[in-house]
């Protein structure tokens, strides 16, 4: 091996170790608590706030692992227990400048004076605070680390302070009068014995109370929905009961962690008692809201809205404070919707029929019957492909129709949505097989819709990844009439659409979409304020291209604008350096300045001409070696 290459190899192990040395070949020395026995003291009144430090900190032998996740970079802390007290260990704004704000460390509270004789009191991998209870005179250590991250932080060592409504014999009292907003904080917040084991029992519970008198009897909303997380997991309950003590609980209604708001019956003059509590030990604050929730005029079935006759319809809608009925089936062949309006149509001719109730902001589910009760309800409609608040069903004329519109499984979804209902009319160029012949030409406009567009068996997904397509697809072919790039867009006034361009395999089934090589997609470039996907290809001359067009989302479909031309040429004259050369020499004075200018100009007009040439050469070598010739003769 050469003598150089060995010494420079000698001295990259020299050079590592030197990168971990401080001014002066001082190695980075370590906090001042890394190791157990120079432990920081917290003195004074709580709380104590201090700023600390684990960089360049280590594991010391003996040091004991936290929730099995051993000492990487801890350091220690310790505090003597004036007297009795229900205390917090708090990093939950601990402003950690080795992360980001979200970052907790790995922290332990031991008690003991020597690291041998260490007891666990409470440790924790997760929340960015630990609650212990402190008997007094007794040491305990709290063992900080932050996985593999070094950086400063801030220490908070505080009191656990529960809300004045912890308790439930000390509850917050609002209104009586609707609408009621309220203000509440579970930070701090306690299990109480007795209390129900929804809110999260002994070990998770961190609820707090608020008691409320019925003014009337109606139908009321309880919200919970604006809530900010301040340590643990957000999974909330907000629970309503009737009774005077713990004992005599009667659950009237409750909230799940899918759904912030539950809607109840009360009685006027009936005293309910609310309990919002994070279940799984979150601590956070929150809104609490009530108000009046009358139920829509269509949210029984008996009350069924009527529309048409005539088709099309498109009606407003909306299952804000809607119900459920005794006996309602469940709608559009999920389990567990809730929420439902009804609607009701007489059809005045047979023929296939879409119904429609869709949100941009929520998910309903549709249900589609004849019968004229509960209980003779007969389920007639079909699943609309991929659509989830779309069904298709065979009206016969003179039938009457039920549907029902219903929020979304869990979530409890209500809001407005649009109804419609409409004859079905699926596009000539729905199948692969139909797809619509372009032509070979560089200017083509046609338009075209997804609306009522179908998906096929196999057919890719547009976007490049697993499984189906978005919404339906309409299929468009066309033949490069030349090796020139061209512009494809599939722009609508209304409803985004994927264009998605495939090249042609002459060895496959033609007659299966599923074959074809997917080129590029799009979903989101086209301009004008207009929606839908514009993109560019180097097409191959003769070559044979498949285009969909999909409705970006499965239940919005559009009319729809397809446009394939030419990208257009530059319209910039070529360099003549003649022309160049003479415009120089144009410039003004008999100066050494001005000749000097001149001189300037022209030789860069050489330079440009020569790089102009220089790129002209295939060799890409032999072409870098002439341009760099030439800029150096130029110089």
């Amino acid at each position: 091996m050469n003598y150089r290459i060995r010494f420079f190899l000698r001295l990259i192990p020299i050079a590592a170790s030197l990168m971990l040395l401080g001014p002066a070949g001082q190695a980075l020395a370590a906090p001042a608590n890394d190791n157990f026995a120079n432990a920081q003291a917290l003195t004074g009144t709580l709380p104590i706030t201090v700023t600390g430090n684990n960089i360049g900190a280590t594991a010391e032998p003996g040091e004991p692992d936290t929730y099995s996740i051993p000492p990487l970079s801890s350091v220690w802390f310790k505090w003597v227990a004036p007297a009795e007290t229900d205390a917090v260990l708090d990093f939950c704004h601990a402003n950690f400048s080795g992360g980001n704000e979200n970052d907790s460390p790995v922290m332990a509270i031991r008690s003991g004076v020597t690291l041998g004789t260490l007891v666990s009191v409470k440790e924790t991998n997760g929340p960015c605070s630990l609650r212990f209870h402190a008997n007094a005179g007794v040491t305990y250590n709290f063992q900080i680390d932050w996985y593999d991250k070094e950086g400063t932080f801030d220490l908070t060592l505080r009191k656990l302070t529960p809300p004045a409504n912890d308790n439930f014999a000390t509850p917050t009292n609002i209104g009586p009068a609707l609408p009621i907003e309220a203000n509440g904080t579970t930070v701090d917040s306690n299990w109480e014995a007795g209390e129900p084991g929804t809110l999260g029992g002994s070990s998770n519970s961190r609820s707090v109370w608020f008691r409320w008198t019925a003014p009337a009897t109606e139908r009321v909303r309880l919200e919970a929905c604006e809530a900010e997380l301040v340590d643990g997991s957000l999974n909330e309950v907000a629970a309503i009961y009737t009774g005077a003590t713990l004992g005599t609980l009667v659950e009237v209604a409750k909230n799940t962690s899918n759904d912030c708001a539950v809607d109840f019956p009360v009685v006027a003059g009936t005293t309910y008692r609310i309990a919002v509590s994070g279940h799984f030990g979150g601590e956070f604050t929150f809104v609490l809201r009530l108000k009046s929730a009358p139920p829509p005029t269509n949210d029984n079935f008996a009350n069924a809205q009527v529309v048409g006759p005539n088709l099309p319809v498109k009606v407003s809608g909306n299952n804000d404070f809607a119900t459920e009925e005794i006996g309602e089936p469940n709608h559009g062949g999920y389990p567990d919707t809730s929420r439902s309006v009804w609607y009701s149509w007489t059809a005045p001719v047979s023929g296939r029929i879409r119904v429609k109730a869709c949100s941009p902001d929520a998910s309903f589910f549709v249900g589609v019957y004849t019968g004229n009760t509960f209980g003779t309800l007969t389920d007639t409609s079909e699943y609309f492909y991929y659509a989830q608040c779309s069904r298709f069903f065979d009206a016969v004329a003179g039938t009457t129709y039920r549907f029902a519109v219903a929020g979304a499984p869990f979530a409890g979804t209500h809001g407005p949505f649009t109804f419609e209902l409409r004859q079905v009319a699926i596009p000539g160029n729905d199948a692969f097989t139909s797809a619509i012949d372009l032509g070979n030409g560089v200017s083509i406009t046609r338009t075209g819709t997804t609306v009522d567009a179908t998906t096929e068996d196999y057919e890719p997904n547009h976007t490049g990844g697993y499984g189906g397509g978005f919404g339906g697809s309409v299929w468009y072919r066309w033949k490069a009439p030349n090796d020139k790039p061209v512009i494809l867009q599939a722009c609508s006034q209304t409803e985004a659409n994927i264009i998605a361009v495939y090249r042609n395999n002459p060895e496959s089934d033609q007659t299966a979409p599923g074959n074809l090589s997917l080129l590029d997609s799009d979903s989101t470039d086209c301009l004008g304020g207009t929606k839908g996907g514009r993109l560019a290809i180097a097409p191959v001359k003769g070559t044979l291209y498949f285009i969909a067009v999909v409705a970006a989302l499965s239940d919005y479909e559009s009319d729809f604008n397809l446009k394939i031309q030419g990208i257009p040429t530059s319209t910039k004259s070529a360099f003549n350096l003649k022309k160049a050369i003479a415009k120089c020499r144009k410039i003004k004075g008999k100066n050494a300045k001005a000749k000097r200018k001149r001189a300037n100009c022209i030789k860069a007009a050489r330079k440009k001409a020569a790089i102009i040439k220089c790129k002209k050469i295939k060799n890409a070598k032999s072409r870098n070696k002439c341009i760099k010739k030439a800029r150096k003769r130029y110089r």
